[in-house]
């Protein structure tokens, strides 16, 4: 092996450890901790500025050689922040190799190139993350996105649309903003239906948020003219330092690697995070008005206003698919309580419901109705023989093909071990013992089976009914099986 192997298969091994992420992001802090104070000059800030953000776009590019998770994904994303950090470099040559310092700056088409980029990242790591998505945590990242684009307008958008200076400056100064809300949005999703589970997604919400608040601070003070010293414009670079480090470390956790496995979108589950970021977010709008009304004038009512129905919208829309989702988990717990586990028949509590009420029917018609109860010859053999597998299959493919052989208006319950009951309303003996004999010939695995056939004569009570035809059931047993024995109903 060569040096140069060796030294690439020790990084491999950095890399790859569990503490690699805040080991990096802890020695990303130093210099920005020292900048203020040891790199005053703008070249030594480009240099730190270039430096981290060069290596997180390294860590990000990582991902493609050791094709862990969504490789396509952070190749994105460092590209974000490759040429965010070169915008640092191109304002440094602009400034010090031609003393120029116009506005809108020849940097910023590289700043803003972050977005873009990092916005295509993250719509690939959504996408394999969660390839379907549901209108819960749809109605979930937009009500948050709802949230944080009202205080977009009304503390950056709006004044950068009035503030002086020329076009393109204004463009520039609002195109950051939008750029940042656009990143939160995407996030939103993911975060609507991971929460701050997953480490990455933690590094990936600071990260964005850093940006977020860089943007804002230096559009607070370009809106409002505010002049800035050369100590002020470095700790307004932090900031978007750390950003760099958290989005490198985002991509060097391993829980990154987990965005290549589809999640289950469980839109109904809330998390607590989830829901104080949804209540934050609905509290926004009021609070923005109480705020504008208690000084004495009230700015931005219409956007307010807007966001203000959108929030109820979503909420209506929320609560809607919540009561939705509770009236079908009530329909399939009560179908659960009259439906056999094993093979989908209906048990013995739904036969007694059916049967009290086929009969009150054919009373009020004056119809007749035929009931027969099947039992497996020799299933404890069977069992014993070939394991309780084999005879749970053997019960659902008897199952399966006894229910394509009788009619959408009979039932067929299974009520015990190998035990079942056949209700055939509109048939009398006869055509109850031609269906039967369907029965018999359609059962699987070359098995057998006893069964009592009884025909109601209008008075019986059901359970009257039904032992009966277990009485008669027991005779088919004791004559061999394998045969039908019929019962009269007791008077």
């Amino acid at each position: 092996m060569t040096p140069r192997h060796g030294w690439l298969s020790g990084a491999a091994r950095a890399l790859s450890a569990p503490s690699a992420w805040w080991r990096y992001l802890t020695l990303a802090l130093v210099p920005m901790v020292l900048m203020p104070w040891l790199f005053s000059g703008q070249w030594a800030q480009m240099g730190v500025t270039v430096g981290i953000g060069y290596a997180s776009t390294a860590l990000c590019m990582w991902r493609l050689r050791t094709r862990e998770g969504v490789p396509v994904a952070w190749l994105w994303i460092g590209a974000g922040l490759f040429l965010n950090a070169t915008g640092s470099l191109v304002e440094a040559i602009q400034a010090q190799v031609f003393n120029s310092t116009p506005a809108p700056s020849a940097a910023d088409p590289f700043y803003l190139a972050l977005y873009p980029c990092v916005t295509v990242g993250l719509l690939i790591l959504v996408r394999a993350r969660f390839p379907g998505i549901g209108p819960a945590k749809l109605i979930d990242a937009g009500t948050m996105t709802v949230g944080v684009g009202l205080l977009c307008w009304v503390f950056l958008i709006g004044p950068a649309t009035g503030a002086s200076g020329t076009v393109p400056a204004r463009i520039v100064d609002i195109a950051y903003p939008v750029g940042d809300l656009m990143l939160l949005a995407i996030l939103a999703r993911v975060m609507a239906a991971d929460g701050w589970r997953a480490t990455t997604v933690r590094l990936l919400s600071l990260g964005l948020l850093c940006f977020l608040f860089g943007d804002t601070a230096w559009a607070l003070i370009n809106n409002n003219n505010w002049p800035t010293t050369n100590f002020e414009d470095m700790l307004l670079a932090e900031p978007f330092l750390l950003a760099y480090a958290l989005l490198g470390a985002a991509a060097l956790h391993r829980s990154s690697r987990g965005f290549a496995d589809p999640a289950r979108d469980s839109g109904e589950r809330m998390s607590r995070s989830l829901l104080a970021s949804l209540t934050l977010a609905s509290l926004v709008a009021p609070t923005l008005l109480a705020a504008e009304s208690l000084a004495g004038r009230v700015t931005d009512g219409i956007a307010i206003a807007l966001c203000s129905a959108q929030l109820s919208a979503l909420v209506v829309a929320r609560t809607a698919y919540l009561l939705r989702h509770v009236q079908r988990q009530s329909e399939r717990l009560r179908d659960l309580a009259l439906e056999d586990p094993l093979t989908g028949l209906p048990n013995r509590r739904a036969l007694q419901a059916y049967l009290g009420d086929v009969l009150a029917r054919a009373r009020r018609e004056g119809r007749p109705i035929c009931i027969a109860l099947l039992d497996l010859d020799r299933f404890k053999h069977f069992n014993d023989e070939y394991g309780h597998a084999a005879g749970d299959h053997l019960l659902k493919a008897a199952s399966a093909a006894w229910k394509g052989q009788v009619r959408t208006s009979d039932m067929l319950a299974r009520v015990g071990g190998e035990e079942f009951v056949l209700v055939l309303p509109d048939a009398d003996i006869e055509q109850a013992a031609a269906v039967v004999g369907k029965l018999r010939e359609a059962t699987p695995l070359a098995q057998k089976f006893s069964s009592g056939l009884c025909q109601w004569d209008g008075e019986a009570l059901p359970e009257e009914l039904l032992g009966a035809a277990d009485t008669a059931m027991y005779a088919a047993k004791r004559a061999g099986g394998d045969r039908c024995e019929r019962a009269p109903v007791p008077r």
